[in-house]
């Protein structure tokens, strides 16, 4: 078994943005995984650490029929609102973004 970036409480998805992840992959410098989750098909996928280590992945699930990126941070983050303005304003300023967990 694999160990998870993730605290006991795991990962809350926190946005959804129309991207194009292998640009965005190859603009931050991020290595891309591509892997295949039954029942959802072929998956790619990326992480960043920002202040303090704290992790943030991208997920695009390539053959679903609205292929967004989701984000996910870990559950145990208080402040989701804070992270995902600061997310939005780093990465996504000029995307669509389709959801947001504090709006939700």
């Amino acid at each position: 078994m694999s160990e998870s970036i993730w605290s006991e409480q795991g990962d809350q998805e926190i946005l959804a943005v129309e991207l194009n992840i292998y640009k965005f992959c190859e603009e931050q410098k991020l290595d891309l995984f591509e892997f295949y989750e039954e029942g959802l098909g072929k998956v790619v996928a990326t992480h960043i650490y920002e202040e303090k280590g704290f992790p943030v992945v991208f997920t695009k699930y390539l053959d679903a029929p609205f292929s967004c990126v989701n984000v996910a941070i870990d559950a145990s983050c208080n402040n989701v609102k804070e992270w995902e303005d600061r997310i939005i304003n780093k990465y996504f300023k000029n995307c669509q973004i389709y959801f947001k967990l504090s709006e939700s």
